[in-house]
């Protein structure tokens, strides 16, 4: 895995690249089907309760992942773009008790590599550091879970 995160200065972002042993077609029917979905979004010892999305231009998708203490943690977006098989590009926001946070911008592309697939996600727009950091994080073990999960289909 690699994480690169950008700077001090607000408005970067991260990006996080995954070889992963599965095809391309594979890795994007699994990124875009709620069934397979709420399989792996989730950071380590989260779990998926809820999600939905709608992969189209202007189409929204959520996800509510809920952690080891019980507190529940919801996420939406737009899907700004879709290429099928090769790249998206969709906001993301977490919505909390005080009403929405910072919106960002997530872009995930999908690049053959022999029988792999490599799997870039990029997401930019933060405010501060150290919500970089902890996105990157969170998004980092979520990318462990579908490399698992990707295994256990090929299986």
């Amino acid at each position: 895995m690699q994480i690169d995160v950008h700077g001090e200065m607000p408005g970067k972002g991260y990006t996080i690249t995954r070889l992963l042993d599965a095809p391309r077609d594979l890795v994007f029917s699994v990124w875009t089907e709620p069934e397979h979905i709420r399989n792996w979004m989730f950071p380590a010892n989260f779990q998926h309760t809820d999600g939905g999305c709608e992969v189209r231009v202007g189409g929204e998708w959520f996800a509510v992942i809920r952690s080891p203490g019980g507190e529940d943690y919801r996420m939406e977006g737009e899907y700004v773009e879709v290429v099928p098989g090769r790249r998206i590009v969709q906001t993301h926001q977490w919505i909390n008790a005080d009403g929405p946070g910072v919106k960002t911008l997530i872009t995930i592309t999908f690049e053959d590599e022999g029988s792999k697939t490599r799997l870039t996600f990029t997401q930019t727009g933060f405010e501060a550091r150290d919500m970089r950091l902890s996105n990157s994080e969170g998004w980092g073990e979520v990318l462990d879970n579908l490399d698992a999960y990707l295994r256990r289909e090929a299986a």
